[in-house]
């Protein structure tokens, strides 16, 4: 599991915006503004684009790996994309009561400055699943994989080992 968590309730409890940015700075308000018009189907490509760079830009220790935001023409008259309209079907999805009927051995993976899924998400995985390994990355945001690319193939490449 990389950087995961249990369900839409861990997120509202310890996800973003607040994990990210406090209430008064003005990507909180971004965030909050492209994100309910989105969600609403008021929105558009290009508002899709700046809240996933927005969000990107947070996610990432070095800020240097964030991949840049490319707003084409016309994006503004372009849709959603459908994917982004069925993110409303996870807020039912709540795992944290069935964590312990998890039966095999699991890999928990957190980036320690990951704001999407902080470590609270974490550590509610790890104190829920029966059998399991949990490894932090102390120099990544929500990408370990990226930012701690070398590390991150040996823990998972030693776990499937065992």
């Amino acid at each position: 599991l990389i950087n995961t968590l249990s369900g839409f309730d861990a997120s509202l409890k310890w996800g973003m915006p607040g994990s990210a940015w406090k209430w008064h700075h003005k990507e909180y308000w971004q965030l909050m503004y492209w994100g309910l018009r989105l969600q609403n189907g008021r929105g558009n490509l290009e508002m899709h684009k700046r809240l996933m760079h927005l969000m990107r830009e947070a996610s990432f220790v070095d800020k240097s790996l964030v991949p840049p935001i490319e707003i084409d023409d016309g994006d503004k008259d372009k849709l959603t994309p459908v994917r982004f309209k069925w993110s409303k079907a996870l807020w039912k999805i709540n795992y944290a009561e069935r964590l312990d009927q998890v039966k095999v051995s699991t890999l928990i993976t957190a980036g320690r400055f990951d704001p999407q899924t902080p470590m609270e998400c974490a550590q509610e995985l790890n104190d829920g699943i029966p059998s399991n390994i949990m490894v932090v990355f102390e120099n990544s945001g929500h990408y370990p994989f990226i930012e701690e690319n070398e590390m991150f193939l040996d823990v998972v490449g030693n776990f499937l080992e065992k």
